[in-house]
């Protein structure tokens, strides 16, 4: 599977900004961590990318994209929010 982001010019920044954040949550190195992402979809269109990043001890944080309203949600290992961004 290719970037779900994809011809979008912003998509390989947000991607670092996306990781960025997470690993810096749990002080987490992304050498040390398994980084994935995967499309969102909504009625059959890409709506946004959803961001995991896989540390030690099973820590397990994500983020969505939602490329509508351009926002940025960071979740930690508990599923708190923890960091929102506008994009544009």
């Amino acid at each position: 599977m290719g970037q779900p982001y994809a011809g979008r010019p912003d998509g390989e920044k947000v991607r670092q900004l996306v990781f960025g954040l997470l690993a810096q949550k749990d002080n987490l190195r992304l050498d040390a961590a398994q980084i994935s992402e995967a499309p969102l979809e909504r009625d059959g269109l890409l709506c946004g990318v959803y961001f995991m990043l896989r540390g030690p001890r099973q820590v397990l944080l994500t983020a969505i994209w939602d490329f509508e309203t351009e926002t940025l949600w960071c979740y930690d290992s508990r599923g708190t929010r923890f960091h929102t961004e506008q994009l544009a």
